[in-house]
């Protein structure tokens, strides 16, 4: 998944890709969901529609087969609302 960079089915195989089918991901601002599917839905969307287009760089990760964090950086133009916020 490439913020707002790939089509709908290159997103949805980048996605099925690497993320675990019964994952869990919680997020700061955005909730938590479940499923790919489901963060899909969630976060990407919300987030997407604010920021359709973004680049990010990942500075850390940690983990292990049952567990992972990451501190990512984004750049990003703000385009849409967010939470109810109107884009500069």
């Amino acid at each position: 998944a490439r913020g707002g960079r790939d089509d709908a089915a290159t997103f949805d195989a980048n996605v099925d890709q690497y993320m675990s089918p019964d994952m869990v991901y919680e997020s700061v601002g955005f909730g938590n969901w479940q499923t790919p599917h489901g963060w899909a839905k969630g976060e990407e969307h919300n987030y997407g529609m604010a920021f359709p287009e973004t680049i990010f760089t990942q500075m850390l990760f940690f983990g292990d087969e049952e567990i992972a964090t990451t501190t990512t950086y984004g750049k990003a133009l703000w385009k849409g609302d967010l939470f109810g916020v109107k884009a500069p």
